[in-house]
């Protein structure tokens, strides 16, 4: 806009959000002003300029809108906030306000109105570019936060520290001390940051302050200053403090030292150790075992009787240990102790003996199982409460008569029972009772028993309570065993090899020719007749269809199970092309010829009358049966399957099977009818 006269207008333009000094463009859906508000007179003052923009603000910057700029209710606090930027003290030019008012020139970094809004006259904004010209003076303006002689008013770019204001000495500090937008400028120097302050640096070289970067970037963690090549290592940081690639590793400042302990009973081996910040695998801190090979043996083992000394305290079976035998004072020597009269030690003293109920310990005729042999004798040898001439167990017979005069079922002529007792006094324990059950011998080891019996009242080694095994002298034949290929009734189900492990998949061969029926299977260990193990024949059914078929002529079937029908099929019919093949191949040595007529089949000069409806001699087919190939024999001597159909000899010819091409044409002969 060149001139401010009356009739000149003032083009609104778009205003949007900023964002701290430098701003953000986004673009606002309001005007600026509202051009229905009545034209008036304002003062170049802050109350003019509140006051104008009370009237002329709408959406866009009030305290609910999408603007950081608002209007008019913290305008104050914006237009500082924005220092350098919005407003400009006696620089309207430079002031965005001034720019977006007067439309003079174009504000792109806080964007522009909606097109087609109404100008407003300049002098209703004149007002606005004299206040920023007067330095832009606000009611209640900012103090002097930081007491430096500058408020935000004044310039001042962070009125939280005194050391940065307007003029003030730029220092290298990440700062900017003088507020000329700029920081540091000329006092850093090539280097690397070193961020943990410990004398090493790291990343790319840049610039950096003297005095808070590192020459080099050796440094392997720049976030803590306990970590620097050459620092010491210590444990239990998780950190590489002498960055040399390992961390707490076994020559740390504070490691501790870790013994093996081989027998795994938490006490380690008094001298063979490691020193390292954690215990390795196999290592204790305790190095107090006496013998690291038996877990048994440590300082917090129970001692025990075995001559070893298990608690490591210098002594052998001291204690004596738990568990240690009672022995009984035997001074008639009867082998026999006074009960009342014992001693508990690992080792049995002199003149102590392991049992004791000796009840009369200074006559060696007394002790527990004496004999009482003597019915009248008033004396109690055997330490039972009684003497031979009582019948305690009120069986009928006296202690001195009987075996055992607790049991009233142990005495002379008594029943043998499965009991563990000697029922009848023959000295003999369950020999012959009448209740022992049969058992099997299982000669094998099977578990399973055969035909042989043993009476016994406990089941004897080598028995069996069940006598189902088929085979007693094969360890891998009895009931429910798996049944294998070998000829055997492995499992003993009367069947041999059935559904064995090592069976084959075999296909049924109905017609023959060696090559069978997928859909037929059998399960078998080897093949038997009429089964094989290839399943490719497509027609089961006919014998000279199958893979292997030399050629497929014209007869509308797929002879060589390839999935394609008379691909070998060709249209001559002409005998010429027959006998042309006769004297190629069917006369070497002269074995078809006039002078050597093999089989009485001559084939030299014109040989049609010899084959059309003529009897083979070797099987009950004419040697050309016009329009059948199967039902041709000189087909199937050519094709090697002449003894499928009750032919004897040789294959023709007998040098060599014919190729394909030749096959072919004899085919494509016989199936139009073997034409002469």
């Amino acid at each position: 806009m060149s001139d401010r006269g009356g009739a000149q207008r003032t083009r609104v333009v778009g205003f949007a959000v900023i964002v701290g000094v430098l701003g953000t463009q986004v673009s606002c859906d309001d005007t600026l002003f509202n051009a229905d508000v009545g034209i008036q007179a304002y003062t170049p003052d802050w109350a003019g300029v509140t006051a104008f923009l009370d009237d002329h603000c709408v959406v866009c910057h009030r305290v609910d809108g999408s603007a950081t700029v608002v209007f008019p209710d913290d305008l104050a606090t914006d237009i500082w906030t924005n220092t350098g930027r919005f407003v400009v003290p006696q620089d309207p030019e430079a002031s965005a306000l001034w720019r977006v008012i007067d439309g003079s020139t174009l504000e792109t970094d806080f964007g522009t109105m909606p097109l087609g809004v109404d100008l407003l006259p300049a002098e209703t904004v004149a007002h606005v570019r004299e206040w920023i010209l007067a330095g832009a003076q606000v009611d209640g303006s900012p103090a002097d936060e930081d007491q430096d002689g500058y408020s935000v008013v004044d310039g001042d770019c962070d009125d939280a520290d005194a050391t940065v204001f307007p003029g003030g000495v730029e220092v290298c500090d990440g700062a900017d001390n003088d507020c000329d937008f700029a920081t540091d400028e000329g006092l850093t120097v090539a280097g690397f940051v070193d961020a943990d302050q410990d004398g090493f640096g790291a990343g790319a070289e840049t610039q950096v302050c003297p005095d808070e970067g590192a020459d080099n970037a050796s440094d392997c963690d720049d976030t803590s200053d306990q970590a620097f090549p050459g620092g010491t290592e210590v444990c239990g940081d998780q950190l590489d403090n002498d960055c040399d690639g390992a961390i707490d590793e076994a020559g740390a400042s504070d490691a501790s030292d870790w013994y093996v302990d081989l027998d795994g009973d938490g006490y380690g081996h008094l001298t063979t150790g490691e020193t390292a910040c954690s215990a390795p695998i196999g290592y204790v801190a305790d190095n107090t075992d006496c013998d690291d090979a038996a877990a048994s043996t440590n300082p917090g083992a129970a001692e025990v009787c075995d001559t070893a000394n298990n608690d490591c305290d210098a002594y052998v079976d001291e204690g004596p240990p738990a568990g240690a035998p009672t022995w009984y004072r035997d001074s008639d020597r009867d082998d026999f102790g006074s009960s009342a009269d014992t001693l508990v030690s690992c080792d049995q003293p002199v003149g102590y003996v392991a049992n004791g109920g000796d009840c009369d310990d200074g006559d060696s005729r007394f002790y527990p199982g004496a004999p009482e042999t003597n019915c009248t004798d008033p004396n109690d040898y055997n330490c039972d409460g009684a003497t031979g001439a009582t019948d305690q167990d009120n069986d009928g017979h006296a202690a001195c008569a009987e075996c055992d005069d607790l049991d009233p079922n142990s005495y002379p002529g008594a029943n043998e029972v499965c009991d563990s007792a000697d029922n009848d006094c023959n000295g003999l324990v369950d020999d012959g009772a009448s209740d022992a059950q049969t058992f099997y011998v299982d000669s094998d080891g099977d578990g399973f028993g055969g035909s042989g019996t043993v009476l016994a009242c406990v089941e004897p080694a080598d028995t069996s309570a069940t006598s189902t095994d088929c085979d007693d002298g094969d360890s891998l034949a009895y009931p429910g065993a798996t049944e294998r290929c070998n000829g055997t009734d492995d499992d003993c189900d009367s069947t041999v090899d059935e559904s064995a492990v090592g069976s084959l998949t075999f296909y049924r061969d109905g017609d023959g020719d060696g090559y069978g029926d997928a859909l037929v299977t059998q399960e078998q260990c080897s093949a038997t007749s009429g089964w094989v193990a290839d399943a490719s024949d497509c027609d089961d059914g006919n014998v000279g269809v199958h893979p292997g078929v030399v050629n497929d002529p014209g007869d509308g079937v797929d002879n060589d199970c390839d999935g394609a029908v008379d691909e070998d099929a060709i249209s001559t019919t002409n005998y010429t092309d027959v006998q042309a093949i006769w004297d190629g191949s069917c006369m070497l040595a002269g074995c078809h010829s006039a002078v050597l007529a093999a089989g009485d089949l001559r084939l030299n000069g014109d040989s049609w009358p010899n084959l059309v409806n003529a009897p083979s001699g070797q099987a009950p087919l004419d040697l050309v049966e016009p329009y059948s190939s199967q039902d041709s024999y000189l087909w199937h001597k050519l094709n090697d399957t002449h003894t499928t159909v009750g032919g004897s000899g040789s294959m023709m010819p007998k040098r060599g099977s014919l190729s394909g091409a030749e096959l072919a044409t004899i085919e494509a002969w016989i199936l139009d009818g073997a034409p002469r």
